[in-house]
């Protein structure tokens, strides 16, 4: 397995060198958002990781909901790359935030319009000559889209596990890692895929003896597919957390987003699980993410 980060604006300043010498082979940036929002850091990130050697992916992190959508979406991003060398897919992502975002301008997602807006992204990326993907965790593959209808495109599976759940070409297996060069918690994946790894690998041998990444191998045994409630397991939250499983939180129960569990978002959580006949703790447990994932459908 190849190791790999992805990050987007919340990462703030970051030191690629430190990063590359972590022994981290790739990253995958937030290009953008939305209808032609690009990122405040995509550019200073995809320079510096260029310039110190890595591999690079890009997403787009979509609140489409028509296909027409979902296609200038796709413009967008490869308005925002040219000029860039991208050796891993360019990946679409639309997720919790994006259907709350569909709901609330009268959208009905359903799994016909979202594969329909997943292929239609992936072609447009294709036809520009980049390798196409799409990112979803396990609930999405089961309940939100039509898998079989995007073969041919490169798959970013999302599930905060010790072990994957399903075949992939990328895991993001944590939102907690800890690499030199960032302050603070980023996103963790592996690749299984060659994107030209092997052939840089056999060179840079070949120059330095003494160089190399090393990676280690993990666990790929599959296992079952998870229920909604166990999408990120072991991701109990409460008053004082911070990351992405956070802001997904606070999407589900109309707080703030901004990636920290504050006074705001636990009176909300509070309030969601009265409404819905939970212990109005304000912890975001197994009940609760069930009931907050339903509330979405």
């Amino acid at each position: 397995m190849i190791k790999g980060i992805d990050v987007s604006k919340h990462q703030g300043k970051i030191d690629w060198k430190k990063v590359k010498a972590s022994g981290v082979q790739f990253v995958i940036i937030r290009a953008g958002y939305g209808q032609n929002n690009i990122d405040d850091r995509f550019k200073e990130y995809i320079k510096n990781a260029l310039a110190v050697g890595l591999k690079v992916g890009v997403y787009w992190f979509s609140y489409a909901y028509t296909t027409g959508m979902a296609k200038r979406e796709a413009q967008y991003c490869i308005n925002a790359v040219k000029g860039y060398k991208i050796s891993l897919p360019i990946f679409f992502d639309w997720e919790y935030d994006s259907e709350v975002y569909a709901k609330k301008n009268g959208a009905n997602c359903t799994k016909d319009l979202v594969t329909s807006m997943s292929v239609v992204f992936c072609n447009e990326i294709k036809k520009a000559g980049y390798i196409a993907g799409y990112y979803e965790n396990p609930d999405y593959i089961a309940n939100h889209i039509y898998q079989d209808k995007l073969k041919g495109f490169d798959f970013w599976l999302a599930h905060y596990t010790t072990k994957k759940s399903m075949a992939c070409d990328i895991w993001q297996y944590s939102d907690k890692g800890k690499i030199d060069g960032i302050a603070g918690a980023v996103d963790m994946n592996y690749c299984y895929k060659d994107y030209g790894f092997t052939s840089e690998n056999k060179t840079t041998n070949k120059n330095n003896t003494n160089s190399g990444n090393k990676t280690t191998n993990g666990n790929n045994t599959e296992s079952k597919n998870k229920t909604k409630s166990e999408v990120y397991d072991m991701q109990t939250i409460k008053k004082g957390s911070q990351g992405r499983i956070v802001r997904v939180w606070q999407v589900i129960v109309s707080a703030k987003v901004d990636g920290n569990f504050g006074k705001d978002t636990e009176a909300k959580t509070i309030a969601f699980q009265k409404a819905h006949k939970l212990t109005p703790d304000g912890i975001v447990g197994d009940k609760t993410w069930a009931a907050g994932l339903t509330s979405l459908n």
